[in-house]
């Protein structure tokens, strides 16, 4: 790991240089403080994501989707980029989000902003763009509306800024296939994106160089082609049968 400071006291709370991450993915959500923060994931997936994060030593990384902020917490710390920037739709401020970036001097390293629509793309752009500079994202983690419109916006908007072997996450791209999915009884699956995106991968060579998918994330991994960051379009990088499939199954 990046830190080495990294238990599992309990099977589901992990401990990092002393800040607690308390999983809570369906019930007992609870509001962060500084030293316990509320992580919204199961945790398998908290685990994948020490394990993405060796392995990928992330230096810039953007987080879609904020809540009560224990994801941004944990990147900040096991992570340990150079950049992070965190876009959340909600205008009201996370009190532990922010005496923890203060009191861990990561001020000049992390940025969270608050009244950014994801569907927003201009705003994207801008928000991500004043701390990017000419850089590079290694990592892009879309854990927001979980709604097709709004994470395709996202994806075109962001995707060209990573970096080739860079990886971008689509979480609870399922939620229409577990039991969460009666809740949205008449809202298009998060699925169709995933679609689009495999079927982008053969489509057009360099685009995407692999896409790994269990039940909690999509995991897309950006090939070497170049993108124009201003007018990229998934749904562009498929064929006309692969439309028609889509159009079969709507």
């Amino acid at each position: 790991m990046v830190t080495t400071s990294v238990t599992w006291p309990e099977s589901d709370v992990l401990e990092v240089d002393g800040v607690r991450f308390v999983s809570r993915p369906i019930a007992g959500r609870f509001t962060s403080s500084m030293d316990r923060f509320c992580l919204v994931k199961r945790p398998a997936l908290i685990a994948a994501y020490l394990d993405l994060l060796d392995d990928l030593r992330p230096t810039a990384i953007v987080e879609i989707g904020v809540y009560q902020g224990g994801s941004c917490a944990l990147m900040a710390l096991a992570g340990d980029p150079e950049l992070l920037v965190a876009v959340e739709l909600s205008d009201k401020r996370i009190p532990a989000v922010d005496s923890f970036i203060v009191d861990r001097g990561l001020s000049e390293r992390v940025h969270v902003h608050h009244g950014v629509d994801q569907a927003d793309a201009a705003a994207l752009r801008r928000v991500v763009g004043q701390h990017l500079g000419s850089r590079q994202l290694d990592l892009v983690i879309d854990d927001a509306s979980h709604l097709v419109g709004p994470s395709r916006i996202t994806f075109n908007t962001l995707f060209p800024l990573v970096r080739p072997g860079g990886v971008y996450i689509i979480e609870d791209w399922s939620w229409a296939h577990i039991g969460y999915g009666i809740a949205r009884p008449d809202e298009t699956p998060l699925t169709q994106l995933v679609f689009e995106i495999t079927m982008a991968l053969p489509s057009c060579p360099g685009l995407i160089a692999e896409l790994r998918i269990d039940r909690d994330w999509a995991m897309v991994v950006r090939g070497d082609a170049k993108l124009d960051a201003g007018d990229f379009d998934v749904s562009a990088c498929y064929s006309d049968r692969g439309r028609a499939l889509l159009a079969s199954s709507a």
